[in-house]
């Protein structure tokens, strides 16, 4: 993508975002958001019983849910550590906890909930926007619209050459976005907490959201997540991806990673001491998966959030499969995880969609 062209597309968002903003802006805010009603009274989901509770809102009220994850990882000779959002109230005003779900592998545990709540039907603005693929026939739609647009306050600070190339959106059903050490003033990070070389994302400044910043990223070949702060998009395209973060001392940050959501991530006949397999117990072939040298656990999870494709990993110390057909069975050895990616509408077959 040219610098033009996405100067040109980034403002574009930007004016209709504006716009929108503008319009809500006028509506009342008056209980905007109100906690949902249980369809049956007594359903309360606790960890990992993978019951759902049906929920209603009240008239003029539509539902409004997301889902969170919270992770604890312990090495086998350091210290504990935890990352995500472990309450449904973190996210705002009115969420209420409507599924949980879970898995323990050795040394770490992982919560994935649904969260909803309800909110005014005429106050409901998008908080994603839907961002067209930019080819050679939208070009030049694109670069005439600018003209009716008199300032933009939107530039490029770094660009990367691999970055310059993709002109189209690949399809991933199953991707989706997720928080990085949760939603509070959090920095995105390579391998550690320190590890923020500036090869790792271009920067992209201006009075831009962070709606238009994932849309930007959503729109460049080899983007695994943002950093956003007002006034400032980093797209990040590390190729292990994000699974590190920082809490700056000052500032607003949000991380965020797109791929395989590691909430998905589910230990395999138990998960501790097993090690992956295909179609059987003994089915365990090179081409099923790619090796990779990493740090910990959760760095191994990262590479299958940041993978074109990805099925499962199996992880033992700094080593780290990336399974790249489904994982249908296991075998029993002492050490290793095996932990199955299993997402709801995924078909766990080789046709299923893959993200690059």
């Amino acid at each position: 993508m040219s610098l033009s062209l996405l100067t040109a597309w980034s403002a574009l968002m930007l004016a209709a975002l504006t716009l929108s903003e503008d319009v809500s802006t006028s509506m009342s805010q008056q209980d905007e958001f109100q906690t949902p009603n249980l369809v049956d009274p007594n359903c309360q989901p606790q960890v990992w019983d993978g019951v759902v509770c049906e929920i209603s809102c009240n008239a003029a009220y539509e539902s409004e849910c997301q889902d969170i994850e919270w992770t604890r990882s312990c090495g086998w000779w350091g210290p504990c550590s935890s990352t995500g959002i472990r309450s449904c109230s973190q996210l705002g005003s009115g969420f209420k906890q409507v599924f949980s779900e879970g898995g323990y592998a050795g040394g770490w545990s992982n919560e994935a909930q649904k969260c909803c709540r309800c909110r005014l039907s005429q106050a409901v603005a998008s908080s994603t926007a839907t961002f067209p693929s930019v080819t050679a026939t939208t070009t030049q739609a694109i670069t005439s619209s600018i003209t009716s647009v008199t300032s933009s306050t939107v530039s490029i600070t770094s660009l990367t050459s691999t970055t310059t190339t993709a002109t189209t959106t690949i399809a991933c059903k199953a991707c989706d976005w997720e928080l990085v050490g949760g939603p509070f003033n959090r920095a995105c990070r390579g391998g550690s907490y320190t590890d923020n070389s500036p090869s790792y994302y271009d920067v992209v400044s201006g009075e831009i959201s962070l709606a238009v910043c994932q849309g930007m990223c959503l729109q460049r070949f080899g983007c695994k997540g943002v950093e956003y702060s007002p006034g400032r998009c980093e797209l990040w395209h590390r190729e292990e991806g994000i699974w590190a973060f920082a809490e700056p001392a000052g500032g607003n940050f949000t991380c965020m990673r797109y791929g395989w959501p590691a909430r998905y991530l589910m230990p395999m006949d138990g998960g501790v001491n097993r090690v992956c397999r295909g179609d059987h117990p003994t089915d365990d072939k090179g081409q099923y998966k790619t090796v990779q040298e990493v740090i910990n656990m959760e760095d191994c999870r990262a590479r299958c959030v940041a993978a074109p494709s990805c099925f499962g990993i199996e992880y033992i110390g700094h080593r780290c499969e990336i399974w790249t057909r489904p994982i249908q069975a296991s075998n029993e050895k002492e050490g290793f995880t095996c932990l199955r990616y299993v997402a709801p509408g995924r078909l766990l077959s080789l046709a299923d969609d893959i993200h690059f």
